[in-house]
């Protein structure tokens, strides 16, 4: 069960926007950075590192709802638009 939902709901939410991630684990870098070379104000760097971790945590979450709507959507698309309940022969 688990490993269904690894695969086909979690690994696409997490790999489809490749960009934002990279600018995250870009900040991120620099807030360490600054930090090991003593440029960064006191608390800066635990402020900006949670801060990054738990809107990454909203954006991951966010990704996972968005493919359970977008799975919902498809699905109610393949619906006729109405029902025949009488069919009748020329």
């Amino acid at each position: 069960m688990i490993r269904w939902l690894m695969e086909s709901i979690l690994q696409p939410a997490i790999n489809t926007f490749a960009a934002q991630p990279s600018c995250v684990v870009a900040a991120g870098i620099y807030v360490l950075i600054s930090k090991a070379a003593g440029v960064a104000l006191l608390g800066w760097s635990s402020l900006g590192l949670s801060l990054y971790f738990l809107g990454s945590i909203q954006l991951l979450f966010l990704g996972i709802i968005g493919e359970y709507v977008f799975r919902i959507y498809r699905e109610n698309q393949n619906r006729p638009l109405y029902f025949v309940q009488h069919y009748y022969h020329d």
